[in-house]
């Protein structure tokens, strides 16, 4: 008990608290967003058997809702200390006169769910990652991005002031095998190998997340070592101005395994004419993204590789996360940062 218990109330969102919720992203965060709008991809995100995965805060004198925070489990059955999580809208009402609710909202929401892992994933580095360092204690910092280009003239998406392409070293080469659905993957996926790895995701979650997802439409590429599958790419390709994408947007798997796939990745782009390939990441060795012909997206560059698409926005961007723990690997599929915003 502190002094948030004598204003507020804290509990887990049901599903008759849904249109509150939406109403509340409605008003204090976009009034254009799907999550406020379309209420048969909320309960597909976020209803889980009779519960509604948002924790709430409710004022105790005036019953308004303060504050709200959304979250992912990436296992089908919520275990203490042994699934994983990653969060989605943080928000507090904008005339909540209560300081830090925001925050203790979250510490809330880690007791009642008691995650091995919780991915904040998109972070506001100028609101959020400060409080999240001096009073969670976590460790925050910002993604590396890295990509490959194309061999072209022209480019209708990236902005290429400087034409790098890196080459590819390893003489040891894998191809990739697409899975149409999760029964094809998991006849060679190595999932036991994947458990070590945090954070992990089952097949419910993967099922419903990639392969049965109702707008966003992924490719799934196995990295074919001999008979057994350890890594898995989750890929969406983009199109925009007359030209296409291909983003990795997470990793399942031994991440290791990356160093093996430039001439695989090289294939893609050319056969499927993209402009780029890249990714967004936290976690993995910079000497093996290079080793597939990834190039760093540094401050000085002077590239411009658009992370916006919903809508386009020619620019770069960067994304900030907090976690617990340093040795945890993010990418953007986690959380909400490849979500659609818009129906």
């Amino acid at each position: 008990m502190n002094k948030y218990d004598e204003l507020c109330e804290f509990r887990m969102a049901t599903i008759d608290d849904v249109e509150l919720i939406m109403r509340f992203i409605y008003t204090y965060w976009s009034e254009n967003h799907i999550l406020a709008l379309d209420k048969e991809f909320f309960l597909y995100e976020f209803a889980h058997e009779n519960r509604i995965n948002y924790f709430l805060a409710f004022h105790k004198k005036s019953q308004e809702l303060e504050a709200i925070v959304g979250f992912y489990q990436y296992s089908k059955e919520m275990i203490p200390y042994q699934t994983d999580y990653s969060g989605s809208i943080w928000k507090v009402r904008d005339c909540c006169d209560i300081p830090m609710l925001g925050v203790e909202l979250l510490r809330r929401l880690l007791q009642a769910i008691q995650p091995r892992v919780y991915v904040g994933n998109g972070s506001n580095p100028i609101t959020a990652v400060p409080l999240q360092k001096k009073i969670l204690g976590d460790i925050a910092g910002k993604h590396k991005h890295y990509y490959r280009l194309s061999d072209r003239n022209t480019y209708n998406i990236a902005v290429v002031n400087h034409k790098k392409i890196l080459p590819i070293i390893s003489d040891i080469q894998y191809p990739f095998i697409k899975y149409n659905t999760i029964s094809e993957m998991y006849k060679n996926f190595n999932e036991e190998k994947f458990k070590l790895r945090k954070p992990y995701k089952d097949f419910w979650y993967i099922n419903k997340r990639y392969f049965n997802h109702p707008i966003y439409s992924y490719k799934l590429l196995g990295i074919q070592k001999e008979t057994i599958t350890d890594t898995v790419l989750v890929c969406r390709s983009i199109e925009q101005n007359n030209s296409k994408v291909l983003r990795i947007v997470d990793i399942l798997g031994d991440c290791e395994q990356i160093a093996y796939i430039g001439s695989a990745l090289q294939k893609l782009l050319e056969e499927e004419e993209y402009e780029y390939i890249d990714i967004y990441e936290r976690g993995i060795s910079s000497d093996i993204l290079e080793a597939a012909g990834l190039l760093e997206r540094t401050e000085e560059d002077q590239n411009i590789i658009p992370n916006y698409f919903e809508p386009f926005v020619q620019k770069n961007v960067d994304i900030y996360y907090h976690i617990k723990y340093d040795d945890v690997y993010i990418f953007k599929a986690d959380g909400d940062q490849d979500r659609p915003n818009h129906r």
